[in-house]
């Protein structure tokens, strides 16, 4: 059964976060956990008044195993997994642990060592095999979309990804789509709309010039007769 909860600064919810509360019953505290006011500066240079952090509450511990076992399982049966970034990094070293025998693991990193073997993927993987790619959050897809192309260039082809949060309003899960890459998720965030005071104001204000255009062209009519 689908289930949410709504996270934000005082009283007003900035984001609802949905997921399948009979499976996830853990996610609502994760997520409140998770959830950071701010302001952060994004990627792109904007200021955020908020901001889903999963490395702390994962890194702590308390949630590690718990979350790794779910992207498990929604990786399907594939025993290779493959993440870059801090996020990733924690995640990976969970899902390693949790798993066992049998599953392994490597990091896909910003750019080529500059020396010794000069790889840009560190670890173990079969470029022949079946390859999920983790991440803590989807949001415009840069990074995993970067990691994807790195995977192909190694010879892997049968490439599927999963996360813990995904932003509904970003373009990840479309571009992976248009690199033929399956994507699952175990929480989806929405942003929330609020009534703003500022719109009933300005038509207010429209109002009233209105009303002193009416009124200067009824003296104008008079000066005329």
């Amino acid at each position: 059964m689908s289930t949410s909860v709504d996270l934000g600064i005082g009283d007003e919810a900035s984001i609802r976060v949905m997921f399948d509360g009979d499976r996830l019953e853990f996610m609502a505290e994760f997520a409140r956990n998770c959830f950071q006011t701010g302001p952060f500066r994004s990627r792109t240079g904007d200021m955020n008044s908020w901001q889903l952090d999963c490395r702390e509450s994962i890194g702590a511990g308390a949630y590690a195993q718990a979350i790794a076992a779910e992207l498990i399982l929604d990786a399907g049966g594939i025993l290779q997994f493959v993440g870059s970034g801090f996020g990733a990094y924690i995640l990976l070293g969970a899902i390693l642990g949790v798993h066992g025998d049998g599953v392994t693991g490597a990091l896909v990193r910003p750019a080529r060592k500059a020396y010794g073997r000069e790889r840009l993927i560190e670890g173990a993987i079969c470029p022949g095999e079946r390859v999920c790619v983790v991440d803590d959050i989807l949001n415009s897809g840069e990074t995993a979309c970067r990691i994807v192309r790195v995977l192909r260039d190694e010879g892997v082809q049968n490439i599927s990804y999963v996360c813990v949060f995904r932003y509904r309003w970003g373009t990840g899960v479309a571009r992976l789509a248009q690199q033929g890459v399956d994507c699952r998720w175990l929480a989806e965030v929405v942003q929330l709309k609020h009534k703003s005071t500022a719109r009933p104001k300005r038509r207010s204000l429209v109002r009233f010039w209105h009303f002193l255009s009416t009124q200067a062209e009824c003296v104008q009519e008079r000066f005329k007769t």
